[in-house]
């Protein structure tokens, strides 16, 4: 497998070399949106377990520019308190029906009166499809900005997603070591202040102080939307904050889960809590957002956030389990209301496989049921 999973990452950094950044698919009408930025993640985890540090020293310069794309392509100023912080969005700026779902996205938008607003219903459904959330009530509006709307009042390029800002601190911590192994030392120093300077601005603008938890932020009404999200969590996992404060988040994130009545679903961690047939909505629970707060938990240092970790943990593998007796199949999501039950919703059928949720599994086997010897 680790060969092939060299392959996979050189396939993705090609298309940056190529292109500037990973593509939303690899047709040539993806080439106006982006994928969530995780090429970085991948190159370290391959590094780690190979050592190979000559592939790092080849391709450094390319994950650079994978993150650089982001920095001059995706990011916005946000005003707090009287103070100006830097964060990303997603924002695909072509304003055509996506092509591989052309009839669904016209259907979706002509419900609006004008041509203009069109072109901003169409722009962000392709910016939805740049978060990999195609689609959720996170990006949904209603007149008084609730989350409640249907998809033809998407606005995707309003919000300030926690989880993506969360990817990139990480990515620029990354970064930062990358280069101080390669003796990179000005470089490290870049990255270094990025990340710092990122954190600084997911403190200031996405976590919220009385609820424990980092939010998505509204830039047309300037505040938090304080919904339950599975990717709330995932500041968590990037340790987007001062150490000091490591333990305590842990348990403030634990608190949040139990309030909003999570951790009484058996079939693991819903990706909201708002039913609105959309497969990034209730009650789908999605494999990458179990593990990230899974290992965000276990991270902290936290006893009860530990604790809770283990349990969460040992739900979604006993629900992936089930189903696959039950069916034969992994599923690409599953229902977190029923053990066992795959998912529903969205604009295609149930697809079996499935990548993620195989190496997600796999991932929490390796951490929470192998049997220890000395």
């Amino acid at each position: 497998m680790i060969e092939t999973s060299k392959g996979l990452i050189q396939n993705l950094l090609s298309m940056v070399e190529r292109y500037g950044f990973i593509p939303n698919g690899g047709r040539i009408y993806y080439l106006n949106r982006s994928q969530p930025p995780l090429l970085t993640f991948m190159v370290a985890d391959y590094v780690k377990y190979t050592k190979d540090f000559e592939f790092l020293r080849n391709n450094i310069d390319t994950l650079d520019k994978e993150l650089n794309f982001w920095l001059n392509q995706r990011t916005i100023n946000v005003e707090r308190d009287g103070k100006v912080y830097q964060l990303a969005h997603y924002d695909s700026e072509s304003d055509t029906p996506r092509p591989e779902s052309y009839l669904e996205d016209i259907e979706t938008c002509s419900q609006l009166d004008s041509e203009d607003a069109k072109f901003e219903c169409y722009t962000d459904l392709k910016s939805g499809a740049e978060s990999g959330m195609d689609f959720t009530s996170r990006w949904i509006f209603d007149k008084s900005g609730n989350p409640t709307g249907n998809l033809t009042f998407i606005s995707t390029r309003r919000i300030v997603p926690v989880d993506l800002n969360a990817f990139l601190y990480k990515a620029f911590k990354v970064m930062y070591k990358f280069n101080l192994i390669l003796q990179k030392n000005d470089d490290a120093k870049v990255w270094h202040d990025l990340a710092e300077k990122w954190k600084d601005s997911i403190e200031n603008v996405l976590y919220h102080q009385e609820d424990g938890i980092w939010y998505d932020f509204d830039l047309k009404l300037e505040k938090p939307r304080r919904y339950f999200f599975a990717s709330n969590f995932i500041p968590l996992w990037a340790g987007a904050f001062d150490e000091s404060v490591r333990e305590e988040r842990g348990g403030k994130a634990v608190d949040y889960l139990r309030s909003q009545g999570i951790t009484n679903y058996r079939g693991g961690i819903p990706a909201s809590l708002f039913p609105t047939g959309q497969q990034w909505d209730f009650p789908n629970a999605w494999s990458p957002y179990q593990n990230l707060i899974i290992i965000g938990l276990d991270k902290s240092k936290n006893g009860t956030a530990i604790e809770e970790a283990r349990q969460l943990a040992h739900k979604w593998v006993n629900s992936n389990i089930r189903a696959w007796h039950e069916n034969k199949v992994m599923f690409e999501k599953y229902n977190a209301q029923n053990s066992g039950q795959f998912g529903g919703g969205g604009e295609y059928h149930i697809q079996a496989g499935f990548g993620w949720s195989n190496g997600c599994v796999l991932e929490l086997i390796h951490l929470y049921f192998r049997t220890k010897t000395r």
